[in-house]
């Protein structure tokens, strides 16, 4: 995950008021994409998964 301005090769996605920049083959793999903020032993940031249950990172 970056801060970035979307380019021509980028698909601009508004979720509930927070916009997300998805480069355009990314978004035509995945169908559903769990972003979250958490707590994990002594780490804190965002967690990225898969709706689907094929994990996160």
């Amino acid at each position: 995950m970056s801060l970035e301005e979307a380019t021509q090769h980028d698909v601009v996605k508004d979720v509930n008021g927070v916009k997300f920049v998805i480069d355009k083959m990314l978004d035509n793999r995945f169908d559903e994409v769990k972003v979250d903020y958490g707590t994990v032993m002594f780490r804190k940031g965002f967690i990225v998964a898969l709706e689907n249950g094929g994990g996160g990172c």
